[in-house]
């Protein structure tokens, strides 16, 4: 079985959008998600709008291969890494 450290915090946010964070387990060895959204509490609910309006844009746009990397705080600031598949 793949190791993963995500958080229940974490993985509530993930499963309800998997059109961004993929439909999980997020395992270490693949993803840094893998290691759940290192981020303070406080930026939770920018997160949720984040994630709310990334996916009305994904399915209006089709942007199926589009998949978040990790979500991270650095220096002060939200960052969220993305690829497209």
């Amino acid at each position: 079985m793949a190791e993963t450290y995500v958080s229940l915090r974490d993985e509530a946010l993930m499963r309800r959008y998997p059109e961004i964070f993929g439909p999980g387990p997020w395992p270490v060895n693949d993803t840094m998600l893998g290691w759940g959204l290192t981020i303070g509490d406080g930026w939770m609910s920018l997160l949720e709008r984040l994630c709310a309006d990334l996916s009305s844009i994904i399915a209006e746009d089709d942007l199926a291969d589009f998949r978040t990397q990790q979500v991270k705080e650095k220096f002060g600031s939200l960052r969220s890494y993305r690829q497209l598949l």
